[in-house]
């Protein structure tokens, strides 16, 4: 479909979000081109997840709009977390415990943006950013299985990012385990700036005057910048823009076998580096929360030596548009 045909069908799909005549119109129907641009392949899972999410943007913190329109803390984000972040997302899934085993609640998926982020573009980076954890929780969500006598274990999927939850006969709360987290979210945040940088191919199409007033106030700078984990996304991005490791996640992330990206991974460097590799993402991430200086700049060395070691085995680094 080309980028007329999807224009369009941004346009439609924002009247069934807002009024033409709302603020937000031209706001969502310029965030759903760009997704739609971005993720073609999945055109028909972005337009579902988008009609079937319950989208609140106020010029509030997030608590503050979740007490507004009532919306439950299913995942139990911290206070000091939704106090300061400026969006969040969740998949509409969640877990309970029955009969000593995890039972799945369905609901709405949910997108929450504060206004106060600073500027319009950093807001349509924070919702795009969003829609993009939902287009990559939607297949293969949840998994639930007994792996032995008397063990249950449920597992969470966003992206690569995996929660699992175990629960041992006789116990009353279940234990939950983070993988691929940080890596997960560095990931997102480049996609998002790839998908933020659809937008200006609008320019070249639209003849919608609000539409282009709309652009026009985006700040062309922030378009192009990574936007959250700045501490860890620039190396990240040195290994994103290896056209192996980034082909590898892109087939398998959204619909995919993400055990594919480790395998594969893993293949090429050796036993477990994959999780390697993620756990000193996470390690920088958390050290640097800390204030941790010596020991982030040490694993940097770490990671960027591993990184060095995968690119020059696979060379086959692909300009981005930052680069070009």
């Amino acid at each position: 479909m080309g980028v007329e045909e999807d224009y369009i069908l941004a346009k439609d799909t924002s009247l069934k979000i807002c009024d033409c005549d709302s603020v937000y119109f031209e706001f969502f129907t310029v965030a759903i081109y760009a997704i739609l641009r971005k993720f073609g392949d999945y055109r028909e899972l972005v337009l579902r997840i988008i009609e079937d999410s319950d989208i609140f943007i106020d010029d509030l913190t997030i608590s503050e709009i979740m007490k507004k329109h009532n919306i439950l803390n299913w995942y139990n984000f911290e206070k000091a977390y939704v106090n300061t972040t400026h969006a969040i997302s969740v998949p509409g899934v969640t877990l309970s415990l029955e009969n000593n085993t995890f039972e799945v609640e369905y609901s709405s998926p949910t997108v929450i943006c504060s206004e106060n982020c600073g500027n319009i573009t950093n807001l349509l980076n924070c919702f795009i950013h969003e829609i993009l954890h939902l287009l990559k929780s939607y297949f293969k969500c949840v998994e639930i299985k007994r792996e032995d006598t008397d063990l249950s274990v449920a597992a969470l999927r966003c992206g690569i990012y995996i929660s699992r939850n175990s629960l041992k006969d006789g116990f009353k709360d279940a234990i939950s385990e983070d993988y691929f987290q940080i890596l997960d979210e560095a990931i997102n945040v480049i996609q998002t700036t790839e998908t933020m940088e659809e937008i200006l191919s609008l320019k070249e199409i639209c003849s919608d005057e609000d539409v282009l007033e709309f652009i026009d106030s985006l700040d062309e700078y922030k378009i192009h910048k990574d936007y959250g984990y700045s501490s860890i996304v620039p190396i990240v991005r040195t290994l994103w823009n290896n056209r192996q490791f980034r082909e590898l996640v892109e087939r398998n992330i959204v619909d995919g076998d993400i055990k594919i990206i480790f395998d594969e991974f893993n293949e090429d460097m050796g036993e477990n580096m994959f999780q390697e590799v993620a756990q000193l993402v996470d390690d920088i991430y958390y050290a640097g929360q800390e204030n941790k200086t010596k020991k982030v700049q040490r694993l940097k060395r770490e990671l960027r030596s591993i990184i060095k070691s995968y690119n020059t085995k696979n060379n086959v680094l692909q300009k981005t548009s930052r680069q070009k």
